[in-house]
């Protein structure tokens, strides 16, 4: 169960919520909507924790862009949706049954596929949430095949009638931000670790941003660290390198936070390789069962350690560069005749 705080509350359907607000970026997350009803006796907190199994309504949007909007509806249909494929003209709508449930995939005005619903018996909102992604999952998987183009997630809202709540499935959203860091000098050496995080950034894929991220810690502690380590033995000085550890952060998976505090290359050898990084490069899972990159428990769990993996990059990057702008002031204290003094 996700871990709630009350960021708005409002007397109309409509709320502001500041991009801020809407968690870290990258942070998977939900933003849970209680209807206020005037006969209401239950707490909220009971109402948002019930585990009792009931019916959940899920909706998923198809969408040919994967931006946050500035303004999105949690009272979405149909004709918010849309694809680049069209069934065949007079298609209504489409019903398929699957193992798990049968659902449907309705159309917008243009004819394009637009909203997968699915009604399923479940005992929380991300139980149920699961079931329809991972039913509807080989349906659009193997729609994209036939139709040999994108088909598109966006907003997923599952509605639990029982306690009038609305569940809306969201990624903390990026910040506009404001950059004036003056001066810079780029070290060349860093160029391709720059390159894997603005990739990394620019990818909607949670198993495609982690394994990024992983290629870039990979990067430094295999390569660039192990070179500067040799320039300064060459140089005769020493720079102590900080203790690099997994950091602490509040929006950091349930699951994850035993990680916290543990030597950030420790964790890169022991849980990122083994655990992550070879479950997407061999293709395999535990006793040798396929990945299944549509699986919603699977992206979910890689999109939580995506963003913990975010914020080890960002240290062990930060260090990086410190380490090589003394190494940097070194050799030129050392052409201006300064000789080997440590630094």
């Amino acid at each position: 169960m996700p871990r709630h705080r009350l960021i708005a509350t409002s007397t109309t359907t409509k709320a502001d919520l500041p991009r801020g607000e809407l968690g870290s970026p990258g942070a998977p997350g939900v933003i849970s909507i209680l209807a206020q009803l005037p006969d209401e006796k239950r707490r909220d907190a009971d109402r948002l924790g019930d585990t009792s199994e009931r019916s959940f309504v899920v909706e998923t949007l198809l969408t040919k862009s994967l931006s946050l909007p500035e303004h999105f509806n949690g009272a979405f249909t149909r004709l918010d949706g849309g694809s680049l494929v069209r069934p065949a003209p007079g298609t209504r709508l489409l019903k398929i049954q699957t193992t798990s449930g049968a659902f449907e995939a309705e159309l917008n005005e243009e004819g394009e596929l637009a909203l997968i619903r699915m009604v399923v018996d479940a005992e929380s909102p991300m139980a149920a949430r699961n079931v329809a992604h991972d039913a509807a999952a080989a349906f659009l998987d193997h729609l994209s095949y036939l139709a040999a183009t994108p088909v598109l997630t966006g907003l997923t809202k599952t509605w639990d009638e029982s306690n009038e709540v609305t569940t809306l499935d969201l990624i903390g959203p990026d910040q506009p931000v404001v950059l004036n860091p003056g001066g810079q000098e780029l070290a060349h050496e860093l160029a391709p670790i720059y390159a894997l995080y603005r990739e990394f950034k620019n990818s909607s894929s949670a198993f495609y941003r982690l394994l990024c991220l992983y290629k870039i810690l990979e990067g430094v502690f295999h390569v660039l660290r192990p070179a500067a380590n040799k320039a300064v033995r060459e140089l005769g000085i020493n720079i102590p390198l900080p203790k690099e550890k997994v950091p602490a952060h509040p929006e950091i998976a349930n699951d994850l936070i035993r990680h916290v505090g543990k030597p950030t290359k420790a964790f890169f050898d022991e849980v990122l390789q083994k655990e992550y990084r070879n479950v997407v490069a061999h293709f395999l899972i535990d006793k040798g069962t396929p990945l299944h990159t549509s699986a919603a428990a699977d992206r979910q769990r890689f999109a939580e350690m995506a963003f913990l993996c975010d914020l080890c990059v960002r240290t062990v990057i930060a260090n990086h560069e410190a380490f090589l702008a003394r190494i940097a002031a070194a050799r030129v204290a050392r052409s201006n005749g300064a000789g080997s003094r440590p630094i």
